[in-house]
């Protein structure tokens, strides 16, 4: 499977906050999860920079199937199915977000913002953007459902607003031993409209 054969969305009836979501078939995430599962063998096997990841495997599943989504949904964004030991350096790709072409990094939960309790929240490593040479202009969040089938993209924010208004909170992950800066997903900027919409339904804009 190319990813060039994946549907292209279609839009769905506006009245609040856009979304995108996608629903994968069996194939994209057989090819999602195994791009995952290789990267995090390299991982495992230490072949790579000691990273506090807890569970890094489930981590890098959602990760990686939300990278792919973001492609399918923005052609400008080249998901990168490499398998490297020493990771992507906290860039995944480009996007034109607010006009500007810009590099971002997304980041997956596995809380549904629609039906969760209590806020949902961006959350980024601290070390990741203090201690590395580059980071990335802008951050995506995005759900990804436990079962890998659904994925919905929330919005954007720059790095430098999460700097400057996000939380620093400690990481609550049995085990992990870092602090994030955290923001909320309401908090997002809406992503733009995706290109090439077409009738295919496998891909639609939710306003929640």
């Amino acid at each position: 499977m190319s990813l060039t054969d994946i549907a292209t969305p279609t839009v769905e009836q506006s009245h609040e906050r856009r979304t995108i979501e996608y629903t994968l078939d069996d194939e994209e995430i057989d090819v999602a999860l195994s791009i995952a599962d290789e990267r995090h063998q390299s991982y495992k096997d230490g072949r790579t920079r000691d990273e506090d990841w807890c569970n890094s495997k489930e981590a890098m599943r959602k990760g990686t199937i939300a990278e792919m989504v973001c492609h399918v949904v923005y052609p400008e964004y080249e998901f990168d199915d490499s398998i490297s030991a020493s990771g992507d350096d906290g860039i995944d790709g480009d996007l034109r977000l607010d006009g500007d072409e810009m590099t971002v990094d997304v980041k997956a939960r596995d809380l549904d913002p629609e039906t969760f309790h209590a806020e949902v929240e961006l959350l980024v490593a601290r070390h990741h953007i203090d201690e590395r040479q580059n980071t990335p202009d802008a951050y995506v969040g995005a759900y990804v459902s436990d079962d890998y089938s659904t994925v919905r993209l929330y919005g954007w924010v720059q790095t430098d607003r999460l700097l400057d208004e996000g939380r620093i909170e400690e990481a609550r992950d049995p085990g992990a031993d870092h602090d994030n800066y955290v923001l909320d997903f309401s908090d997002l900027l809406e992503l733009p409209e995706h290109h090439n919409v077409d009738d295919e339904p496998n891909a639609t804009v939710r306003y929640l």
